[in-house]
């Protein structure tokens, strides 16, 4: 855990660990923002969004 405190809240690591955690478990955005130092749960809420739209954006491009 603590090379997790070490880097930044929204680092892409910390947010594939969290964008699992909230797909395949029931624990909450506070839960998950605590346990990999990610700032607000908000926060954390913003950045796994940003992850799913950045994903699903290249399957729907016109060119």
């Amino acid at each position: 855990m603590p090379e997790l405190e070490r880097r930044r809240k929204g680092d892409g690591r910390k947010v594939t660990i969290a964008a699992r955690l909230r797909r395949e478990t029931t624990m909450t955005l506070a839960w998950i923002a605590e346990r990999l130092p990610m700032g607000a749960p908000s926060h954390a809420a913003c950045l796994l969004y940003r992850k799913h739209d950045k994903v699903t954006s290249g399957d729907n491009k016109l060119f």
